[in-house]
Formats: structure tokens, C-alpha cells, sequence
């Protein structure tokens, strides 16, 4: 209904703004309570983070798109014992279960080249800073957890529950940031990120057992009898053009602060780092308003 969407797009927009709020706040105080070299690092543990792009490979989008068209089919029918009821239900879960299965072995991979590739390329930066290991270790850990819980959101967001995720998001940033900034103000230096993404983590558990424990478990049961999709025919054809535009991206914003840390230098990568943020940020308040 009407009132649904401008509620929904009230608190897209308030979690947009939120977010970039937060982000101006993060930069300023990384600015005065980092060093050149801890920015670097961050700033690089952020790049290599959003390697997930690679395991996701616009499967989220995908599941999403897919979800909602079968939800849409379920809450048209007026009778649960039609064959269309069933086959729409049977098709949901499907896409769940491919979704379990694509993101529960996409954490594991994600975890691989994390906590041990990335500790490689790290390390051939010569970071020369005492504790990157562990706190990059458990980094790893938490986002591969973090990445897993995708399929979640994608239903979530496919059966047109848009407020209630919109709620969720905007507790999870504001929670996540207050941690960060804490742990910041503290002089817990990088160990800001850990505390930013394991808060995420306990924020998004909480959120899906309070919430949508029931609803996943019985769609999870689900016997599958009258689905007819399948991954290769109907879900693959999307989710390739899709990874092409998520690809071009990653190349676009993430791929130079890694490069700059390997060719010159964490600290040459701290300021190469800090710009593009910037640079995010103001493309995110041209944004704020779609």
C-alpha cells in the first residue's frame, strides 16, 4: 500500500543519512587518533573486506528478486490447498535453501581468503605494526559470519517486509558505530573494527531468532514437491549480468588502497585511503535521496 512505501522510503532514507553521518564522524576521528600508518591499515582491512563481493557474486540480488516474485504469488492466492499456493511456497523455499548452501559455502571460501590470503598480501606491505594478526584474523572471522547471513536478509527484503528491515538496519549501524567510536575514543586503535562488525554480528543474530526464527525453519522444512526452478536455468542466467556491474565496481573503489599499500607503503596508503572516503561520502549525499 501507499502508506507502506513512504513509511519504507522515510526509514531507507533515515538509514542512509545515518549512515553517512556516521561515516563523516569515523573519518574525523581516525584523522586525530590514528596514525598514518594505522590508517593504512584500516583503510586497507576495509578494501580487503569488500572482497565478499567475490563469493557473493550477486547472488543476494538475485535471491531477492526471485523471492519477491514468488511472495507476491503467495499473498495473491486465496485458497493455501491450490497448486499455484504450493507451487509459490515450494519455489520460496527453494531459493532459500540454494541461498543457504551458496552463502554457507561462500563463508567458508570468504574465511580462506581472508584470514589466509589476505594475511599473505598484508604482510607483503610490510605493515611493521605489532597485533595486525590477531585483530585481522578475527576480522576475517566476523565478516565471513556477517556474509552468511545475506540469504536472510534477501528473503527478508523479497517478501516486501522493507520496515521492519529498515528498523533492523538502522539499530545495527547505529549500535555497530557506537562501538567503533568507543572503542576509537578508548585507544583501542584498530581493534575499533573488530568491535564494529562483532556487534553487527550479535545485533543481526538477535534480530533473526527474535524475529524470523519460525518463519526460515518452516520454510526450510519444506518438502519441495511441487518447485520447478532450478539454479542453472532460471537463477544463473540474472545472477551473471549482475556480478559484471558488482566486479566493475570493486575495481572502481576498492582495488586502490591495496595496491597503493603494496607499491609504497601502508602510510601512502592510509592518505590514498582517507581521499576516496571522502570522496564516497559525497557521493553518498548525492544518493541519500533515491
Amino acid at each position: 500500500s501507499k502508506s507502506i512505501f513512504v513509511n519504507a522510503s522515510i526509514l531507507s532514507v533515515t538509514s542512509k543519512v545515518l549512515q553517512l553521518s556516521s561515516h563523516a564522524l569515523t573519518l574525523i576521528l581516525i584523522s586525530n587518533f590514528f596514525s598514518l600508518k594505522e590508517q593504512g591499515l584500516f583503510f586497507l582491512f576495509h578494501s580487503l573486506i569488500s572482497l565478499q563481493i567475490f563469493v557473493e557474486l550477486g547472488m543476494g540480488n538475485v535471491i531477492q528478486n526471485f523471492s519477491s516474485h514468488e511472495a507476491e504469488k503467495i499473498r495473491s492466492s486465496t485458497n493455501i490447498k491450490t497448486i499455484k499456493f504450493k507451487a509459490a511456497t515450494d519455489r520460496l523455499g527453494y531459493i532459500f535453501r540454494i541461498g543457504l548452501i551458496w552463502f554457507g559455502f561462500g563463508g567458508v571460501l570468504l574465511t580462506f581468503i581472508l584470514v589466509l590470503l589476505g594475511t599473505e598480501f598484508i604482510e607483503a606491505t610490510k605493515p611493521d605494526y605489532e597485533g595486525w594478526k590477531l585483530i585481522w584474523f578475527i576480522t576475517g572471522l566476523l565478516v565471513s559470519i556477517l556474509i552468511s547471513f545475506q540469504v536472510f536478509w534477501s528473503i527478508i527484503q523479497g517478501c516486501n517486509w522493507v520496515i521492519g528491515y529498515h528498523k533492523f538496519k538502522i539499530i545495527q549501524i547505529f549500535a555497530g558505530n557506537l562501538a567503533l567510536w568507543t572503542v576509537m575514543l578508548s585507544g583501542g586503535k584498530l581493534w575499533s573494527i573488530v568491535a564494529f562488525i562483532g556487534i553487527q554480528v550479535v545485533v543481526a543474530i538477535m534480530y533473526l531468532l527474535l524475529r524470523y526464527r519460525a518463519f526460515f525453519y518452516d520454510l526450510f522444512k519444506l518438502k519441495l514437491i511441487n518447485n520447478n526452478l532450478s539454479w542453472r536455468k532460471d537463477l544463473l542466467p540474472f545472477q551473471s549480468l549482475i556480478f559484471i556491474s558488482f566486479l566493475s565496481g570493486y575495481l572502481a573503489y576498492n582495488i586502490q588502497v591495496p595496491m597503493t599499500s603494496l607499491l609504497f607503503g601502508v602510510e601512502e596508503a592510509g592518505k590514498v585511503g582517507a581521499s576516496w572516503q571522502l570522496a564516497g561520502l559525497v557521493s553518498m549525499l548525492s544518493l541519500i535521496h533515491i
